[in-house]
């Protein structure tokens, strides 16, 4: 039998599933799941006014502290639900609407890859980093931190690569997106 809290998320939040992701910027309706029943009031106020501002403005505080993700999940979920609902393809351009789709597909596996590669969690030293943070002596601090940050560098590089070519996507069939 499923818990009280599982039905009310059925019930009220899980209206979309790619909304209720675990990593989806865009659903302001997640809950801190740490027991602390007034911090989940609090922050219960706090999604009504994201919604609120979001039906006024189109964005809100919320979306404004990591930018980025907002814009790029924004342009993977409009590009999915444009590729889902598309019922044709730029002739001049695609020589079939399977190579079509799987230009938006190329589209979105840009986007997606640089969300992948800017989040920091998906560096191969940042459980080592972050237990080397915690620890009293210094001895690996910097060698940790030092390969932490090269291979943050290489994945920033290769994010903006990633970015560009998704960019490039859009520069080049913007217009066609109507379809």
């Amino acid at each position: 039998m499923k818990s009280k809290e599982e039905k009310l998320r059925k019930k009220f939040f899980d209206k979309k599933q790619k909304a209720s992701e675990v990593g989806y910027q865009l659903n302001v309706w997640k809950f801190p799941n740490d027991g602390n029943i007034f911090r989940r009031i609090g922050g219960f106020f706090n999604k009504v006014k994201y919604a609120k501002d979001r039906a006024r403005k189109g964005f809100c505080d919320y979306d404004l502290w990591d930018m980025d993700i907002f814009f790029v999940d924004l342009i993977i979920r409009s590009l999915e639900e444009h590729k889902e609902y598309t019922c044709g393809y730029p002739d001049g351009k695609y020589s079939s609407f399977e190579d079509w789709t799987n230009a938006i597909e190329e589209g979105i596996g840009h986007f997606k890859k640089y969300k992948y590669l800017i989040d920091d969690n998906n560096n191969v030293y940042y459980p080592a980093y972050m237990q080397a943070i915690r620890k009293e002596d210094d001895s690996d601090k910097q060698v940790i931190r030092d390969k932490f940050d090269a291979e943050g560098r290489e994945m920033y590089e290769e994010a903006q690569n990633e970015l560009r070519l998704g960019f490039e996507f859009l520069i080049e069939n913007i217009r066609h997106l109507w379809w």
